[in-house]
């Protein structure tokens, strides 16, 4: 599991979360989790990412970008060399 924290004090997004899921033999499944508290009621929602992991988070007032690593042609199933961002409005 890694996680991020978002924010200790200021906007609603607190938490990211990827976990690695092991389906047996050597298939892993990752899943990403984003928590978020919204006056006194926190939420928890699982990201639909199409991705093969989290690389780096940068955080801003306004979104929160994933650079996320991704496969180029060629590239070994254990390995993907690529990146792609993502953007998460707050």
């Amino acid at each position: 599991m890694r996680s991020w924290v978002l924010s200790a004090n200021g906007p609603n997004d607190k938490y990211l979360v990827q976990l690695a899921c092991w389906q047996g033999g050597n298939a892993v499944h990752l899943r990403h989790f984003r928590t978020r508290v919204i006056g006194n009621t926190q939420t928890t929602e699982e990201l639909s990412l199409p991705h093969q992991g989290i690389r780096s988070v940068r955080v801003s007032p306004e979104s929160i970008t994933l650079n996320m690593f991704s496969y180029k042609a060629g590239d070994s199933r254990c390995c993907p060399t690529g990146e792609e961002h993502i953007f998460l409005s707050r």
